[in-house]
């Protein structure tokens, strides 16, 4: 009886936990749309400390620090997110863009591909731009 109302307790426990993460990525996403990035990225911080595993919260913390005009941990924000959702074809296009505002453009082309692997139509013309430059710069 003890295991069963403590399996039960677990289980409301896990279900609130992850109905407050869901409420701070909603929260987050808001605040970022409104402009508040560094209020966007203290939430998506708060998120990963408790769950290192969720994408999206570091996806959120890619774009934060984009906006705030930090590649560098906005690019392992978004390494992170592909890390955990490897299906996220987004985070791939914005790492290939971040790749290429660093001239790296083997790694920018290698990143859009993945996203235009992943069905990013916006990748498709991004990707042909990258390469059409790469010839262009050998």
């Amino acid at each position: 009886m003890k295991r069963c109302i403590l399996l039960v307790s677990l289980l409301v426990l896990t279900g609130i936990l992850f109905a407050s993460v869901e409420d701070q990525l909603r929260q987050g996403r808001i605040l970022f749309a409104k402009g508040y990035y560094r209020k966007a990225l203290s939430i998506a911080e708060e998120i990963v400390e408790v769950n290192p595993h969720n994408a999206e919260a570091y996806h959120l913390m890619g774009d934060a620090w984009f906006k705030i005009g930090k590649k560098k941990p906005s690019l392992e924000a978004f390494l992170n997110a592909v890390k955990y959702d490897p299906e996220d074809a987004q985070a791939y296009l914005k790492i290939g863009g971040l790749y290429y505002l660093d001239q790296d453009i083997d790694k920018a082309v290698k990143y859009v591909k993945k996203a235009a692997d992943l069905g990013d139509k916006r990748a498709k013309n991004v990707l042909q731009q990258y390469e059409e430059h790469k010839r262009q710069n050998p």
